[in-house]
């Protein structure tokens, strides 16, 4: 089973891919205000 989080904060927006017990892929994302 494939499970997505992702948690969107102050600065960082992260997010990971999770396949039964190990992670697909992870990345971070940092905010810029405009």
């Amino acid at each position: 089973m494939r499970r997505i989080g992702v948690d969107v904060g102050g600065t960082n927006t992260d997010a990971v891919l999770v396949d039964t017990d190990r992670v697909v892929t992870a990345v971070k994302s940092r905010r810029v205000k405009m």
